[in-house]
């Protein structure tokens, strides 16, 4: 049995309360959602370069014409829309919101690294760029390439914390080495500079030639 001055100690001690974290990275995301909402998506119609890409999977109209350069997995993140509706307003939400989700993910992966409060600056400092704000309702490939960019530093950075914090700069270089990579361009147009050295593979019946590295074991 408890004597009645360790009960009433136990009543007088305080209760701590878990301490509950404030998830500024998702909410800074959410904000900006909100922002691109109000002021750019009502304001932005549809320009020539989204033209291109959107009419490549927009089965009311014809493709226009698509050069090399240019990148086809903006149209495939917007053919679902597509498929649905031609409201470019509709088209603008769901891009709104993807870059939104998108951007938290990015960051999302450098938490571990960086903490909560230095990830929440770099989204703030990242999605409050009037570049970001204009190029995420957009479908344009430059935001998406860049938050793809974001992602692969941190989980290349990753690689040299936590369990694997005896991964050396140098075992990183022969696992990217290891990865797969191909440049996929249309055959008359030729390969891109950096891959004209690269082995070429056509595919018969699309008009388009894929260009791989020549692998060296590592």
């Amino acid at each position: 049995m408890t004597s009645p001055s360790t009960d009433a100690s136990a009543r007088l001690t305080p209760r701590r309360r878990p301490v509950r974290h404030i998830p500024w990275p998702a909410l800074i995301a959410a904000a900006y959602a909100v922002v691109r909402l109000v002021v750019v998506v009502p304001h932005l119609g549809l320009g020539w370069d989204e033209t291109v890409y959107v009419s490549q999977v927009d089965p009311r109209h014809p493709a226009a014409f698509f050069s090399a350069p240019r990148s086809r997995g903006i149209s495939f993140l917007a053919s679902p829309v597509l498929a649905a509706t031609d409201s470019t307003t509709v088209l603008r939400v769901v891009l709104a919101l993807s870059s939104a989700g998108a951007l938290y993910a990015a960051y999302r992966v450098w938490q571990p690294l960086l903490g909560p409060g230095r990830t929440a600056l770099a989204v703030l400092l990242f999605g409050g760029l009037w570049t970001s704000l204009l190029y995420g309702p957009q479908a344009m490939p430059n935001l998406w390439v860049a938050l793809t960019a974001v992602a692969a530093a941190g989980c290349a950075s990753a690689n040299v914390g936590g369990n694997n914090r005896s991964t050396t700069a140098r075992a990183l270089l022969r696992q990217a080495a290891r990865e797969p990579a191909a440049a996929l361009t249309r055959t008359r147009s030729g390969p891109p500079r950096y891959a004209r050295t690269w082995t070429r593979h056509p595919l018969p019946g699309t008009g388009l030639t894929a260009y791989l590295p020549v692998r060296t074991s590592p």
